[in-house]
């Protein structure tokens, strides 16, 4: 009884093309890997692309080599292999997972902006009724770009309960911020909440790095309609705003507003979440969030710093490792906040996103990733939405 799980990437420039050489290319690496001889049958699919391609093609291509196996993933602002990352508009990885142990399912849920919570909570029942309410992880992936997702992950982990690790992401678009897409089976949805159920894993990691560096005293948000943030300290948001930030052309571009986040304080001033602003708006100067802050929260200005990430990268696969006696996981997803890659960090992209956690982890595990509008993970025991931040996830298979 065995586990292996392979990886495949493809910058072809036409879709069907690309999903069939990604997919293909992880075929033959199992092959060289572990031999002609090994026979065990294709589990699942993870599939992350950028949006430059036709996403039906893509899918297309992908499934004319898989055939009829659970996929699900969604388009990205770059995917991440362990030979490094790849921002633009045609890059495609796909993660082969077979198993004789491990059982995949993979669940979708339609219109999560009009159904909000009632979305997730109609994936939790399904996700309980596939896995007869037997432990599992829940890579989840949704619409990066809907304003209800926080409340169907919040649903999704009310109604699916305690045997279950949630992990996942928000689709991106390559910073256009108008369509993210989600793959599942032969379909490509928007507005969906996509699931790959695994069961059967001995052992899963799942930790949350960020690498801000806080700033001036703590705020005040005294207007927001929740994902726009007219008034900090009963200021325009962004006249406040404007002081943390260097640069002449007055940041209302993404490409300056990379440099800035805010910390969102919980309970006895820690930190619950980070949120990432990504538009200004000239006139009124209110503020667009990708992942929502709401009125009354209590907030700190922070700023990225490259080496802070780095040195936070290597914190969460140093701790993983060391929990798990050194054993390497048989799968790593990295799943990395759309600021923290090329518009922040130029060619030192794969250098501090990276090269760390192939220094953690090693060339024994299968690794892909992607840079999403949002990360989903559990920090002190509460599934959040993160913005600025490193979610990875490590799934083991030992005996």
């Amino acid at each position: 009884m065995a586990t292996f799980a392979v990886v495949g990437f493809s910058a072809h420039t036409r879709g069907f093309f690309a999903g069939r050489e990604a997919t293909e290319q992880a075929l033959r690496s199992l092959a060289h890997e572990r031999g002609a001889g090994v026979v065990l049958p294709l589990s699942a699919l993870l599939l992350f692309s950028t949006c430059g391609y036709d996403q039906a093609s893509l899918v297309a291509g992908v499934r004319s080599i898989a055939g009829d196996v659970p996929v699900a993933g969604c388009s990205a602002e770059g995917v991440i292999t362990q030979h490094g990352a790849r921002e633009g508009a045609y890059a495609v990885a796909v993660l082969a997972l077979f198993s004789d142990r491990w059982r995949c399912h993979a669940l979708c849920e339609r219109q999560m902006s009009l159904r909000g919570a009632e979305a997730g909570t109609s994936l939790a029942q399904r996700v309980r009724q596939v896995t007869r309410d037997e432990r599992a992880v829940v890579l989840v992936f949704m619409d990066g770009l809907s304003r209800r997702g926080p409340e169907a992950i919040g649903a999704l982990e009310a109604a699916a309960g305690p045997n279950y690790q949630i992990v996942g992401g928000g689709a991106a678009d390559m910073f256009r911020f108008r369509r993210t897409y989600q793959y599942f089976a032969d379909e490509v949805l928007s507005d969906g909440l996509v699931a790959l159920v695994i069961q059967g894993c001995r052992a899963a990691e799942i930790a949350v790095g960020c690498g801000c560096v806080p700033l001036g005293l703590p705020r005040l948000v005294t207007r927001s309609d929740g994902h726009v943030v007219a008034e900090i300290d009963h200021q325009p948001a962004w006249t406040l705003m404007r002081e943390y930030v260097d640069a002449a052309d007055d940041a209302r571009e993404v490409s300056t507003l990379a440099h800035l986040a805010v910390m969102v304080h919980g309970d006895a001033g820690k930190v619950a979440a980070v949120r990432s602003p990504y538009r200004v708006e000239r006139r009124e100067g209110a503020v667009h969030f990708i992942s929502g802050l709401d009125e009354g929260r209590v907030i700190q200005m922070t700023r990225r710093n490259p080496e802070t990430l780095r040195g936070s990268v290597q914190r969460v696969a140093a701790s993983m490792r060391e929990r798990q006696g050194g054993r390497l996981p048989q799968v790593v997803l990295q799943i990395e906040d759309v600021f923290r890659g090329r518009l922040l960090l130029g060619d030192r992209t794969d250098e501090i996103l990276v090269s760390p956690l192939a220094e953690g982890f090693g060339q024994g595990s299968a690794w892909i990733g992607f840079f999403s509008f949002c990360g989903l993970a559990s920090v002190g025991g509460s599934l959040q939405v993160h913005n600025d931040a490193l979610v990875l996830c490590a799934l083991y298979d030992f005996d």
